[in-house]
């Protein structure tokens, strides 16, 4: 089993919760689904954006990504296939219309009500917007 440590504190990557967040719409309404995540400090996590719409979205999280570590970004075909790999601070993350991406990160620090939205004009507005928690 793979252990890493991440500014001091220990999780193992392999392990990673898989959290699937699909971004679309429906009628003239745009939604996150879910539109509420709930995470904890010190554990990996997937989080999977998935585009089900004929249009692209992106997951803005300025508050958020100031509380985790992103161990990394993939960007993957339709076949589960890796595209590419980014690496660093990501702080909002596009993705084209029927296209998936695979965030892993790991939450360092708690945080209430951190909002996430789309920054495509209009898309906020139209209710693609929503929160996170880390415990």
């Amino acid at each position: 089993m793979c252990v890493e440590r991440v500014r001091g504190r220990r999780f193992e990557p392999r392990k990673a919760g898989k959290i699937v967040i699909e971004l679309g719409s429906d009628g003239e309404r745009v939604y996150f689904r879910p539109n509420h995540l709930v995470f904890e400090t010190g554990k990996a996590y997937n989080l999977v954006l998935k585009n089900t719409d004929k249009t692209k979205h992106e997951l803005e999280a300025h508050e958020f990504v100031e509380k985790i570590f992103t161990r990394k970004v993939e960007v993957v075909d339709r076949e589960g296939q890796m595209l590419a790999e980014i690496k660093g601070s990501v702080s909002e993350v596009e993705v084209g219309p029927g296209g998936e991406v695979e965030w892993l990160f790991v939450p360092m620090q708690t945080g209430k009500d951190l909002s996430i939205d789309c920054a495509l004009p209009g898309h906020k507005e139209a209710g693609m917007f929503g929160t996170i928690t880390i415990n």
